[in-house]
């Protein structure tokens, strides 16, 4: 007879749960560990580099690495570091002198080769995830941001969860199943997300790009150092009714949300919602805001960067930097 879920989703949490050096366990020599984008598993990858006496060949897949134990510093072999789209100062000087890869692949194209031809040399044997405590029904959340998570559970040999207290839960497709994973451990606060300083920016440039921008029209802003700064400098100053649907999104946002700006109202995909694969929360208050607020809705990034779904919002806005435009016009933004 096939199992209640929600009925013994308990049980299932009390046989998973167990000390991150039992967790760490799971790990085999020649594995690939993979840390998705936004995940944030101190006390499990600590494990894993504390066993590096016990392990060969491991490698360690991240994309904007967050935490290093120790497997990019020089002087051990037994991990080998792949750095897939962003990196990030944590692992920068081990790409930089050899000892990390990096590999640009896009996440719309991360998992064809797997997927569809059988390829399985960029396959994750073990998954670490960072998620909420379970709800009354045994669900977690993955917090704030989802990108590639579900992704990597569905298809790993291996899932194991940080659990923390106190994790944001966002709505969406943004949950995951206690039975999903293998090993669940309890974690302390999650380490604050570095902030970086930011110049100010001309007034002139967020007015310049207003003018481009209507009443109830869909926006999408691509963070970094010029459009991360823009909300704040005014670029949608006055406008109503606006939508959202982005993949990271921008200090500023959430404060027009709450100022009763961003509504969703005149989306045609997703009408009222806010939607992105990660949402940006720079002071407790506005994690606090998200925390359990229905406008918001999280969805992996298969789905938020697509460009079908893109297409099916009308008035849709996309603004992002620029970083080099060569002579045919051609412009490189990553």
């Amino acid at each position: 007879m096939r199992k209640n879920r929600y009925a013994t989703w308990a049980e299932e949490y009390a046989a998973r749960l167990m000390e991150p050096a039992d967790a760490a366990r799971l790990v085999r020599n020649g594995d690939r560990v993979v840390m998705p984008i936004g995940s944030i598993t101190p006390a499990i990858a600590q494990a894993i580099w504390d066993r590096r006496e016990d392990l060969e060949n491991v490698h360690v897949l991240s994309t904007a690495p967050f935490f290093d134990p120790g497997w990019y510093a020089p002087g051990h072999t037994a991990f080998h570091g792949r750095v897939e789209l962003f990196n990030t100062i944590v692992a920068r000087s081990s790409v930089n002198e050899g000892r990390s890869d990096f590999v640009s692949i896009p996440f719309s194209r991360r998992f064809k080769p797997e997927d569809e031809r059988g390829d399985l040399s960029n396959h994750a044997d073990v998954a670490l995830i960072g998620i909420s405590p379970p709800d009354r029904f045994g669900f977690c959340s993955y917090g704030l941001s989802m990108w590639n998570k579900a992704s990597f559970v569905e298809r790993a040999r291996v899932k194991i969860g940080e659990i923390f207290p106190g994790y944001p839960v966002t709505g969406g497709a943004n949950r995951v199943h206690v039975g999903e994973f293998d090993a669940l451990v309890e974690g302390a606060a999650p380490p604050p997300l570095p902030m970086r300083d930011r110049a100010a920016i001309d007034p002139a440039m967020a007015a310049y790009v207003r003018e481009f921008i209507r009443d109830g029209d869909t926006v999408q802003i691509g963070t970094g150092s010029m459009t991360g700064q823009l909300v704040g400098a005014g670029a949608l100053d006055g406008l109503e009714e606006l939508g959202v649907h982005s993949e990271i999104t921008v200090p500023g946002l959430n404060q027009l949300v709450y100022d009763g700006a961003i509504t969703g109202s005149q989306k045609t995909l997703h009408k009222g919602k806010f939607v992105a694969t990660a949402l940006f929360a720079g002071t407790p208050e506005e994690i606090e805001f998200i925390h359990e607020n229905p406008l918001f809705e999280v969805y992996d990034v298969s789905y938020t960067n697509d460009i079908q779904t893109i297409a099916r919002h009308d008035n849709m806005v996309a603004i992002n930097n620029a970083l080099t435009v060569d002579l045919y016009g051609q412009i490189a933004c990553e």
